[in-house]
């Protein structure tokens, strides 16, 4: 049960720090929503108005910060902060 504990605890973690990166990065783009709360379930487009070079910018903090490899698609595909961690989590972030 301690494995399965410690997952969950990673998880987590690895959860908060990417919702902490998505909304640094939001308000360093409107710094007048310095009070933005981001959930998983965020649009990046609409709600944090995130455009490709945002986007890119966004995927390139994620990857340092987590120490993980994001596939390609993801650039494209993801709507939401829950769509970047379930990449996160399945391309081994921690």
């Amino acid at each position: 049960m301690q494995e399965s504990d410690d997952s969950r605890a990673d998880d987590a973690t690895l959860t908060a720090r990417l919702l902490e990166i998505v909304r640094t990065l939001a308000v360093e783009m409107a710094p007048a929503r310095s009070q933005l709360q981001v959930t998983l379930d965020t649009e990046l487009d609409r709600e944090l108005g995130f455009d490709s070079l945002s986007r890119v910018e966004l995927l390139l903090r994620l990857e340092r910060a987590l120490d993980v490899r994001l596939p390609e698609r993801v650039f494209n595909t993801a709507e939401t902060p829950r769509d970047l961690l379930r990449a996160a989590l399945s391309s081994g972030g921690q």
